[in-house]
């Protein structure tokens, strides 16, 4: 995959963050779309060591901070360079390094092509802002057990529009209000169950 830089507009911190590359823009869908993720930063410090005699410096690619007062640090990198003897030795020490001040050392190197396409499509819905508007709790209150996203959406089509429900449902689901297999391509008959 190669490094394409850019900017990826994070609803968790309703603001932009920074990617080198798709493999890391893909990662920016997982942490922001994560409920126990607070805040995300894009090379949020350089760790320095002498190694061996050698100085040695890194940059991680992201930190995030969690509702639960872990820190994981997160080093993105494809799976053909993830299982490399020297990029193994650069995490196994990273993860040393970081772990003296209490973080979490951990590494992304893709996801299934299926669930990156239902994580894109649900980000199209992810930023409150843009959301205001839609009548979202009218939608999450009309839930019932066993509804699939074609079976609410037409509960609700004598007062709101498949226009107007779909960007609520792909909100919900986002927002974890909603769960439903990612797994699998999202559609009408895509399972519902509301988070607890």
């Amino acid at each position: 995959m190669p490094n394409k830089p850019g900017t990826y507009f994070a609803s968790t911190n309703e603001d932009l963050v920074q990617y080198d590359s798709q493999l890391e823009a893909e990662f920016l869908l997982f942490a922001d779309q994560d409920p126990n993720v607070l805040l995300i930063r894009s090379q949020p410090f350089s760790v320095w060591a002498v190694v061996d005699g050698k100085v040695r410096k890194h940059t991680p690619d992201f930190a995030l901070l969690c509702r639960d007062g872990t820190v994981r640090i997160v080093n993105v990198k494809p799976l053909r360079r993830i299982v490399q003897a020297d990029v193994r030795h650069l995490h196994e020490w990273v993860e040393r390094t970081v772990a003296q001040a209490g973080f979490l050392h951990e590494e992304y190197a893709g996801a299934p092509r299926t669930v990156l396409r239902n994580l894109a499509f649900l980000s199209g819905a992810r930023v409150e802002m843009w959301m205001q508007k839609y009548p979202v709790s009218d939608v999450l209150d009309a839930w019932r057990p066993g509804d699939t996203m074609g079976r609410l959406e037409r509960r609700l089509s004598p007062t709101l529009h498949r226009a107007i429900v779909r960007p609520c449902i792909r909100n919900l689901l986002w927002r974890s209000q909603f769960t439903t297999d990612l797994t699998q391509p999202l559609g009408s008959l895509s399972a519902l169950e509301r988070s607890t």
